[in-house]
């Protein structure tokens, strides 16, 4: 079995998926862009240029008179490299990743700055309000600025300087003054709300869709190879295939030289020659057939392939180079279900659903509890005939506040509360049992597939020992027909046994090693069977920082 030295690295980033080549041959997680990524920080309508990393990843590609010849290796490599469904799949990963950014931008600082101005002049029935005025006018203008900031345990801490600045017509108040203070505010809930359970929950979530989404792009990823696969060893059995009806087509039209030949003597029936000619346009008819096959299996491989050096608008053909195994290390049933339990991103996908089902359920169970929020504030204020004054006097520390606050609320019936969470735990119930219906399945799939690879095993020996049988036959009806003993009906018969019984065994073959291909992929290990590895790229799992 060949070994591709190729690693597809998946990057979680918003960069998106990446590939990378390194001097070996092999790639590597760390150098290399892909697809995603590259696409977003392009302008629209801008030309796409192939970054200079990407170089060495393929061989040049050679046409010979409209012909590549490729081996898997290489039908492989520029799938990984073109494949429009790989570059589609490629997005979602970093969207996942992205998600996670915005969960966690809730806990992020933020500056604000607050003004405001207030002019009244409001008439007064009162000596003692205005000083002896009739109206009370003030110019009363207030700035705030300071940074908030969430925190993870549920709380909120905010440091804030103020100015208020006051000028008055009144004889009792100083005009104008400049008040500042300067404030810490720190809230933290006791009950619901308290806790990283509550307070990252979004971000938990979306680190386990995340970890799905990478998953699900494996997935892809095998489905593309598990086709692409296929098609190549069918289009083996293609060109094989033709091969055998032009040897077939050959034979008969040797046999119909011979019976023309016996014709022109005298020594053949026109039935004989009949029937030769028959045999000739038959077979004409299905090597067209078989050409066909050739040139559509070629396109639909282009077409999965996606190369721009092989584009579906241009005649071109695949020729492929390798040649098909014929046998397979015998399978251990236990270990290969251990391995597909473990490795099937579809488990995998539901194992992360599972988790943030977990996460929703721990979060709507602390929304259960009442509300009970301690707060702190410190003040430490000052006064001046100007700003100047008023900022120098907070240096003293002459002047200070303090409050300290318990906030309590307790919902009557809490409903909304008890049917969330009862939704919750449905919902992570469900997943629970969806994961263990998926589990039977693949072990089904595995066991499946294991049968499929020991049947086409016992294919493969019993067409070949149908092969030899029918390939003796046709040299003894060879031999008798050369003398006369028979008419050309035995011998037709016979080359078309042979030509079926090699069909067949190619047949055997290429189902074998489509088998192969199915197997791994049931065990979920196909992208390790061709040394592809999917990974994340600069990973950060949520589970970390709990």
């Amino acid at each position: 079995m060949w070994v591709m030295p190729v690693i597809l690295c998946a990057a979680m980033s918003l960069r998106g998926c990446s590939l990378a080549v390194t001097d070996g041959g092999a790639m590597d997680a760390a150098s290399l862009r892909y697809v995603a990524g590259e696409r977003a920080d392009k302008r629209q309508g801008e030309r796409q240029e192939e970054p200079a990393h990407l170089k060495g990843f393929t061989d040049e590609l050679e046409l010979v008179d409209g012909r590549a010849r490729l081996s898997l290796e290489q039908v492989v490599r520029r799938t990984l490299r073109n494949s429009l469904d790989i570059q589609v799949a490629s997005y979602s990963p970093a969207m996942a990743e992205a998600d996670i950014l915005v969960a966690e931008s809730a806990f992020d600082a933020s500056w604000f700055l607050d003004g405001s101005i207030n002019k009244t002049d409001t008439p007064v029935n009162s000596f003692l309000a205005a000083g002896g005025a009739s109206a009370l006018m003030q110019d009363n203008r207030l700035v705030s600025s300071g940074i908030r900031k969430p925190l993870v345990t549920g709380g909120s801490i905010a440091v804030s300087e103020n100015l208020d600045y006051l000028a008055s017509n009144s004889t009792f108040v100083t005009s104008p003054s400049y008040a500042t203070n300067v404030m810490v505010e720190l809230t933290q809930p006791l009950l619901r709300d308290m806790g990283l359970d509550a307070n990252k929950a979004r971000i938990y979530v979306a680190s386990h869709n995340r970890d799905a989404s990478v998953e699900d792009f494996r997935r892809q990823v095998m489905d593309v190879l598990v086709e692409v696969e296929a098609t190549y060893w069918e289009l083996v059995f293609a060109h094989r295939d033709v091969d055998v009806r032009r040897s077939s087509l050959a034979l008969a039209e040797e046999v119909y030289r011979k019976e023309q030949s016996r014709a022109k003597a005298m020594m053949a029936r026109k039935l004989e020659v009949s029937r030769a000619r028959a045999a000739v346009t038959s077979r004409q008819a299905e090597l067209i057939t078989a050409e066909n096959q050739v040139r559509n299996l070629s396109d639909r491989l282009k077409n999965l392939m996606n190369d721009p050096r092989l584009p579906l608008t241009e005649v071109s053909q695949i020729v492929p180079t390798d040649e098909p195994q014929t046998s397979h290390p015998s399978s251990d049933r236990q270990a290969d279900v251990i391995t597909a339990i473990e490795m099937r991103p579809e488990l995998r996908q539901l194992r992360s659903q599972v988790l943030a089902n977990d996460v929703s359920r721990r979060y709507y169970r602390n929304q259960l509890l009442p509300r009970l929020d301690l707060s702190f504030a410190w003040r430490r204020n000052s006064l001046g005939g100007d700003s100047g004054e008023a900022f120098k006097q907070q240096f003293t520390g002459e002047f200070n506040d303090y409050v300290t606050g318990l906030t309590a609320e307790v919902p009557i019936g809490n409903r909304k509360a008890e049917a969330e969470h009862r939704k919750s735990r449905l919902s992570l119930d469900q997943s629970m049992l969806q994961l263990e219906n998926q589990t039977q399945d693949v072990i089904l799939e595995v066991n499946t597939a294991i049968r499929q690879v020991e049947t086409a095993l016992e294919e493969i020996s019993a067409t070949r020992e149908a092969r030899v049988a029918a390939q003796d036959t046709l040299d003894g009806e060879q031999a008798r027909y050369d003398v006369g003993d028979v008419t050309n009906e035995e011998l037709l018969r016979a080359q078309r046994d042979v030509e079926e019984a090699v069909r067949n065994e190619l047949r055997a073959v290429t189902a074998f090693n489509k088998a192969v291909i199915a197997l791994e992929r049931a065990k979920g290990t196909l992208l390790d069977y061709n040394n592809i590895t999917v990974l994340p790229k600069d990973y950060q799992h949520a589970q970390a920082d709990r």
